[in-house]
């Protein structure tokens, strides 16, 4: 991942975790939107990204990298 990249937001499947986990990704749901982001900064195990107007810092391993390649 690096700086440009188109990305969403990916929670784990299937979803083991306690209440708050299930909380942290609806409030990040709510926070992004639904819409995919632009990493603005990589701080190695997560990334900043830009979502509509909120910045969003999240761990890479719940993000997935959108197909960036121009289609010719």
């Amino acid at each position: 991942m690096k700086a440009g990249d188109i990305i969403e937001i990916c929670p784990p499947e299937p979803f083991f975790g306690a209440l708050q986990a299930v909380k942290f990704f609806a409030k990040l749901k709510d926070r992004t939107a639904g819409l995919t982001g632009i990493i603005i900064k990589d701080h190695g195990d997560a990334v900043s990204a830009l979502f509509g107007e909120n910045i969003v810092t999240i761990h890479k391993r719940y993000t997935k990298v959108l197909d960036n390649r121009a289609k010719t």
